[in-house]
């Protein structure tokens, strides 16, 4: 994968020292991965979101890459048991964050939830 990653969005310095931090094998299954197997959720000035899944056995991380001063790089991976597709993982990663009262009248509702009828009430209007 080395400086194969070409989104034009990502600023040089990271674009140039994101290779250098990701695996370059599954330390599931040892299988190498490629290009292909990285994928952009989201990126800011500063930052960018991954996904590196492995083709053979399924393994999936997150990785989460910034560089807070030109030269610095810092990166966090995650493990990820994917329900969602990395497209999803982009739609949401673009959402504003949840209002406090949201989650309070969502977990309202939710309390007088007691049968699946119920929940598709709620839900299903």
């Amino acid at each position: 994968m080395k400086n194969k990653i070409k989104h034009s969005n990502l600023p040089i310095d990271l674009l140039k020292q994101t290779p250098e931090v990701l695996p370059k094998y599954c330390d599931r299954c040892g299988n190498h991965y490629s290009e292909t197997d990285l994928e952009q959720i989201k990126s800011e000035s500063t930052k960018a979101s991954f996904r590196l899944g492995c083709k053979s056995c399924g393994n999936s991380y997150i990785f989460h890459i910034n560089t807070p001063m030109n030269g610095i790089l810092s990166a966090r991976r995650f493990p990820f048991k994917p329900a969602i597709t990395t497209k999803e993982l982009k739609k949401f990663s673009k959402s504003t964050t949840i209002d406090t009262d949201e989650v309070i009248d969502l977990y309202s509702s939710l309390k007088k939830v007691d049968t699946i009828e119920d929940f598709n009430k709620l839900f299903h209007k």
